[in-house]
This record gives structure tokens, sequence and C-alpha cells, in this order.
């Protein structure tokens, strides 16, 4: 059995977090079975930036569609081009934190 979990998500988890979320992961896992674990690196700022506010959009209409969600099912007015997406490096926890602004 290979349990996957894809993505950076895991490195948007404070470090205690991060051990207690493996440690659950553990324990699913039987002799023999395997863990596939996607993470990034730490990089430059910008290189980091340029990666979650792209040039093409694809990050920015991704979370946008959020509010398109909320809209729909919870019948809010959010003005989805009121909004402005923004990728920040956090240096102090060493993660990049997406916005809606």
């Amino acid at each position: 059995r290979l349990v996957v979990f894809l993505g950076g998500t895991i490195g948007n988890l404070l470090p205690q977090e991060r051990a207690t979320f493996l440690r659950s992961v553990r324990s699913l896992l039987s002799p023999g079975d395997a863990l596939l674990l996607g993470t990034d690196l730490v990089k430059e700022e910008e290189t980091l930036v340029a990666a979650y506010d792209d040039a093409a959009g694809v990050t920015a209409a991704f979370n946008k569609n959020v509010l398109s969600v909320v809209n729909r099912e919870l019948g809010a007015d959010f003005p989805l081009d009121g909004f402005d997406h923004r990728a920040v490096w956090n240096s102090e926890q060493r993660w990049i934190e997406m916005r809606l602004r």
C-alpha cells in the first residue's frame, strides 16, 4: 500500500503540527507500506514569489475561485474583480503565504 501526499502543504504547518501529522500517517502504515511525500525546498524569495504569483495568473484564478464558490454556495456577493492575489514570503516561518486583498 502507498500513501501519497503531494504538494507543499506540509510546509504550511508549524513544526509541531508537521510532526503530529507525520505521526498520524505513520500510525496508518503497516510493515511494507510506503509514504510518498511531496515537498519543496526553501529557495530565493524572488523564485518562490514568482512561482506562487505566476505571470499567467493561474494561481490567482485558483484562489479567486474560492470567492466564486462562497458566492454560489453561501449566497455571498464578493466582487471577484475587487480582490488582488498576493504571494508573500514569510522569512520567519520560511513559507509562502497567499492572500486575496
